[in-house]
């Protein structure tokens, strides 16, 4: 396979980012909720069950006291915490039991995270990859919020949520 430098070049010339928000540059079709009905009441729909893996907890002394090495804890689906020099990342932080703004609905975690916000060391950064209930969960923001308060940083800035009582995930604002 070879690379195509100006093909390359051209697309990160794009303008990802207008007017203070990402947008895709291909287009993205909406559905209406006559979409979302047909699909969910369609016949023969069968996700495959889930699986439970062992759960595996990482040794609290090596979290606390990380070696010079990187080193990398999977928490589950898209959530790590990466170590480095002193530096604690944690990514796109999900720990509730569903990834949905609702307790009761929503899609099931089948293995427990591998840690908690009270078992984890101090986190410097968070990164968000994007809004999805599943990437980002406002319990844990804001347990990670009244955890590290100050300290805690999140990346990219003020991402808007689905949710409309909470609006960044930089500071999260007390629910009205």
């Amino acid at each position: 396979m070879t690379v195509d430098r100006n093909r390359l070049a051209a697309l990160a010339a794009e303008p990802h980012f207008y007017r203070g928000r990402y947008r895709n540059l291909e287009p993205v079709p909406r559905h209406g909720i006559g979409d979302f009905m047909r699909w969910q009441l369609a016949p023969g729909r069968n996700f495959p069950k889930g699986k439970r893996f062992t759960l595996l907890r990482p040794d609290t002394h090596s979290l606390m006291n990380p070696p010079e090495e990187p080193q990398l804890v999977w928490l589950g689906h898209a959530s790590f915490l990466f170590q480095y020099r002193g530096l604690n990342v944690l990514t796109d932080p999900v720990l509730s039991e569903r990834a949905s703004p609702f307790q009761l609905v929503g899609p099931k975690r089948y293995t427990p995270p591998a840690l908690t916000v009270a078992d984890m060391p101090p986190i410097d950064l968070v990164l968000i990859s994007h809004n999805h209930y599943d990437h980002l969960d406002e319990k844990t923001v804001r347990q990670l919020h009244r955890r590290f308060g100050a300290n805690l940083r999140c990346c990219p800035l003020g991402p808007t949520t689905r949710a409309g009582s909470w609006r960044r995930c930089t500071w999260p604002r007390k629910r009205r």
